[in-house]
């Protein structure tokens, strides 16, 4: 692995980001060899890389990096535009430059969706699409496989009735309670589930985390890197 002197600016930044969102967690971080590898996945010609947080330890707080779903992949593109983080058990570049990364595991995976464990992701010019038939389709904004979950969420119908009953607010970048509110940076799609990273503000504590939203047979599972989770829970009509 590169020293972290001579990393690019744009790598060192995520890092920073990570290494943050663990120290937050109440972790300690250690970045080991092989968390970082260059490669060429858009079609300039400057390197690209991948930062792999299966091999960033944070010591304490081990799900700050993944879950179940699997550890974060963060596709860095050279100009430091179109960055996407995906969450991945395994991952392998593919082809010739730009090359492709396959990746395997993911939420849907995890809802017992074996058809979508496996997906490539390739550059398309501005940001990293998910790869079907040898042509990007997929839009990093746009929903895929369901409809956005932006909307209030509430355990029962009563609680849908205001957020001090118990109602969450999802925005696209945005998440709140009548006791928490979180505002985030970065934000990732497949298939069901969306990735953000951010901050949350609890009883005026501000803290960096990372949130896992998925939603499954019109229920929607919520988890954080603290190990919180809300779930099931239902749409309230608009």
């Amino acid at each position: 692995m590169a020293r972290q002197d001579v990393w690019p600016s744009t790598v060192r930044t995520q890092l920073d980001r990570l290494l943050l969102d663990c120290r937050e967690a109440g972790g300690r971080p250690t970045i080991n060899p092989g968390a970082v590898t260059k490669a060429a996945l858009t079609d300039d010609s400057f390197s690209d890389h991948i930062i792999w947080t299966e091999k960033i330890d944070c010591v304490g707080v081990y799900t700050v990096f993944g879950g179940a779903a699997g550890k974060t992949l963060v596709l860095v593109p050279a100009s430091g535009k179109g960055i996407r983080q995906v969450p991945a058990h395994s991952w392998k570049l593919v082809g010739e430059a730009p090359m492709e990364i396959e990746i395997f595991g993911g939420f849907d995976c995890v809802m017992g969706h074996q058809d979508r464990c496996t997906n490539r992701l390739a550059w398309n010019g501005t940001a990293f699409d998910r790869v079907s038939g040898g042509l990007p389709v997929q839009k990093v904004n746009q929903v895929a496989g369901g409809r956005s979950i932006v909307g209030n969420w509430a355990e029962t119908r009563d609680g849908c009735a205001s957020p001090m009953a118990g109602m969450v607010r999802v925005g696209p970048k945005s998440l709140t309670t009548d006791e928490m509110s979180c505002s985030f940076t970065n934000v990732s799609r497949i298939g069901s589930s969306v990735t953000w990273t951010g901050s949350c503000d609890e009883s005026g504590l501000k803290k960096r985390t990372t949130v896992t939203a998925t939603e499954n047979g019109g229920r929607l599972i919520i988890k954080f890197a603290n190990g919180n989770t809300w779930a099931p829970l239902m749409r309230c009509s608009r």
